[in-house]
């Protein structure tokens, strides 16, 4: 799951709210995964191999905090390779007791194919991140342009988004010095959490943590030749 236009996110995000179950194949696995490390997976998605590409099994958890718990604390985003050794090796025992021995035909959305445990990776995903995308996304941009009027600031030059953040743009860099523990950045964040709320479907933002970013059209101009492009690569 990256964006929330992924079959992957709106598989599991039916899931969750309980209008689909998860695949009964990965039963076990949530299983064992809820059991050994306290965490109950959400979904869990194959990938087989294809292009060369190794296959992969993506564990769907529910918060940005239960991804952490699996990642290696000395180089993110890498698993912690004790527990991902726990799971792989899980999965192929799971695996090598099916009918069909190491590989297991199994039903997806583009028709039959079949899923080995052969040099397989694992990754743990949040859900949370990606919704924070589509809340933020869904604020329709009429209501940004709306926002920005409403602020009616003159050193406030954009309002800008990109995933679950929102940049708010002032003309200068010292500008964005000064502006960085106003009480303007704050009542500015007020309104935007204001816009963003009614999109909050699983209630993931909370205003206590909320905060916008601030950077300048100076920067922008001068550091990424004003392109919007080049600023969000």
């Amino acid at each position: 799951m990256i964006v929330p236009s992924d079959r992957d996110y709106q598989e599991t995000k039916d899931i969750l709210l309980g209008n689909k179950p998860i695949h009964p194949d990965f039963g076990p696995i949530t299983d064992f995964i809820s059991r050994q490390f306290g965490v109950a997976p959400i979904n869990i998605v194959y990938n087989k191999e294809v292009d060369n590409k190794r296959p992969s099994l993506i564990v769907c958890v529910e918060y940005e905090a239960q991804a952490t718990l699996f990642h290696d604390p000395s180089n993110p985003p890498f698993l912690d390779k004790v527990k991902e050794r726990l799971i792989v090796d899980f999965v192929k025992k799971l695996w090598d007791q099916s009918i069909h021995s190491k590989v297991k035909a199994i039903w997806s959305g583009n028709g039959t194919h079949r899923y080995t445990a052969k040099d397989i990776v694992i990754f743990f995903s949040a859900f949370e991140s990606v919704a924070k995308m589509e809340a933020n996304q869904r604020i329709p941009i009429a209501d940004i342009s709306r926002l920005k009027e409403t602020i009616h600031h003159p050193e406030l030059w954009e309002i800008s988004r990109m995933g679950s953040y929102v940049t708010f743009f002032l003309q200068t860099d010292q500008q964005v010095k000064e502006f960085e523990n106003s009480k303007e950045k704050k009542y500015w964040a007020d309104l935007y959490f204001d816009l963003l709320a009614p999109y909050n479907e699983f209630g993931y933002f909370k205003r206590e943590n909320f905060d916008i970013l601030l950077d300048s059209k100076e920067n922008f101009d001068q550091n990424y030749q004003s392109n919007w492009y080049y600023y969000y690569k």
